[in-house]
Formats: structure tokens, C-alpha cells, sequence
């Protein structure tokens, strides 16, 4: 089976489409004159999933992560810059979050609390392993790989 979805799709659903669907494709999601200049720079020399670079757009969608991100733009303005804040004071942020967070367990009690940190999971079905060289079947155990002698599982669709 083929994955019909194509890296370059997911990354103009990011810039264009996803400013189209919030009605805001004429101020951004491009690199156009006139628009805002909002733009993540990825690089990352110290990772080895970023290099060697054979295809950007592979490599921006299915390589990329946060821990790449080396320069952001913000309207113009240089808001990350080698993978560091800049003009933030990280300290008074992370003091915020913190005084939010104590706020809202605070607020909703100490019971509360503990339960949002362990929600209960409603039940799912295990999807069938498409993945016939393993005899792994989404369980808790771990999977092993099938005899070199046993006969394969048929393919799915067949």
C-alpha cells in the first residue's frame, strides 16, 4: 500500500493552506512583498537526521523537529536566533507559566489535579500489523522477528 500524501503537501497545508483556511492568505503564508514576513529557518549541523539534506521538503516534514529550529522571524523581527530566544526574558516566562500553573491547581483543588495528570483513556481497537515480518501485534508484548523458514502472512488487500 502507497501513502498518497506527498511532503510538499503537508508543507503548503502549513504556509498557504493553513493561512487560507483562517482567511488570512493575503498578509501571510508566503514569502510574498507586501506580506508578513514570518519565517522558521531549520538547521541543525549537530543532528545526523538533518544531513545529508536529499530532499528539503522530506527533511522539513518528516526530519524536522523543534530541536531544529535555528532562526525565526516574527513580521520581520528576529524573535530565535541560533536556537535561542532573543529579547525574552526566559526567567519572568518561565516564573508566568509556573504562577499559572499553581493558579489552576490552585483553583481546581488538589483531587482534580491529579486526576487531569492521569486521565482516564476510553478503550480503542488494535489496528491489524499491515507489517508482515514481524509477528508484533500492537500489544503490550514486544515483537519478534518472523522465523526466516515460517510462511509470510498474506499481504493486506489480498
Amino acid at each position: 500500500m502507497h501513502n498518497r500524501l506527498r511532503a510538499e503537501e503537508v508543507a503548503h497545508w502549513a504556509t498557504m493552506g493553513g493561512a487560507r483556511a483562517l482567511g488570512l492568505d493575503s498578509v501571510i503564508g508566503s514569502l510574498t512583498p507586501g506580506k508578513r514576513a514570518d519565517i522558521v529557518l531549520i538547521k541543525n549541523d549537530a543532528s545526523p537526521a538533518m544531513s545529508p539534506i536529499l530532499h528539503p521538503y522530506g527533511s522539513l516534514v518528516y526530519q524536522a523537529g523543534r530541536g531544529d529550529v535555528h532562526t525565526v522571524l516574527v513580521n520581520g523581527k528576529v524573535v530565535k536566533h541560533e536556537h535561542q530566544l532573543v529579547g525574552i526574558d526566559l526567567a519572568a516566562a518561565k516564573a508566568a507559566v509556573a504562577n499559572t500553573v499553581d493558579y489552576a491547581r490552585a483553583t481546581m483543588g488538589e483531587d482534580a489535579w491529579q486526576e487531569s495528570m492521569h486521565p482516564e483513556l476510553p478503550t480503542t481497537d488494535r489496528i491489524p500489523n499491515p507489517y508482515t515480518y514481524t509477528t508484533y501485534d500492537g500489544g503490550e508484548s514486544r515483537h519478534t522477528a518472523r522465523a526466516a523458514d515460517a510462511e509470510p502472512s498474506p499481504s493486506p488487500g489480498v
